[in-house]
């Protein structure tokens, strides 16, 4: 699981983790978790764990151990390495932490993929129960499994055609700040990131969403952003 360890700068120093940063500097305060929102959330870290443990044995051909945790979500990891395989990608990285002594924190990307063309994808893995709607009309009730790329809109809002920094789901644009954070760190260590990816995994199916070209100069300065905002801050905390 990720940010058990600590991160270790080379003087000796105990660095922040990426979560630790967009936690810290989040525009909205993180819930008070009661003891069962708590247990729910470990839960679901120890489900994603479990899957991205599954994922890369599957792609060094280790038989993984799937238990009762991730099998519902089995047909969706078999699914994307199958896709994965088929392309014909070298793994480069796998759940290895790394710290980046210049700007000062640490993190675990998950996968990180090369093809043939030599284009590397960094790739952020999540596991999501998904949801179901049900259509009045039809009576149908069906399965949601997808992240939305766009947030909610204002019923005075009218949502545009393209995807903006703006107007991105919160949830899709903490992930692709994080995968920024990532890929900051494994071009420190001399592996180049063309694409980064936030692969959803669901009980029905997997989505892979790329983060777009005209959105990197935003993500990428939003990531900067925090980061300084999370150092001002803490000599803020220790100066008081």
């Amino acid at each position: 699981m990720k940010d058990k360890k600590p991160y270790i700068h080379p003087d000796g120093s105990i660095l922040p983790s990426v979560n630790q940063i967009l936690d810290a500097t989040d525009e909205i305060p993180s819930k008070t978790l009661t003891p069962s929102g708590e247990k729910k959330r470990q839960e679901r870290m120890d489900r994603g764990s479990r899957c991205h443990a599954a994922i890369a044995d599957l792609l060094t051909g280790v038989t993984p151990h799937i238990d009762e945790v991730i099998l519902p979500w089995w047909a969706s990891i078999s699914g994307f390495v199958g896709a994965v395989v088929q392309g014909e990608a070298k793994i480069l990285l796998s759940e290895k932490p790394l710290v980046h002594p210049v700007l000062r924190y640490g993190g675990t990307p998950d996968l990180i993929l090369q093809w043939s063309s030599k284009s590397t994808a960094l790739i952020d893995l999540k596991s999501t129960e998904g949801s179901w709607s049900y259509d009045k009309e039809t009576k149908t009730r069906s399965y949601t499994p997808y992240w939305h790329e766009y947030r909610s809109f204002d019923p005075s809002e009218t949502p545009p055609r393209f995807l903006t920094w703006d107007n991105a789901n919160p949830y899709l644009k903490r992930a692709w700040i994080q995968s920024t954070f990532y890929k900051m760190l494994a071009e420190y260590h001399d592996i180049s990131i063309s694409e980064i990816w936030i692969v959803v995994l669901t009980k029905a199916n997997y989505q892979v969403i790329p983060l777009p070209g005209d959105l990197w100069p935003l993500c990428y300065g939003e990531a900067i952003a925090r980061l300084n905002q999370f150092y001002e801050n803490k000599t803020v905390t220790e100066v008081a």
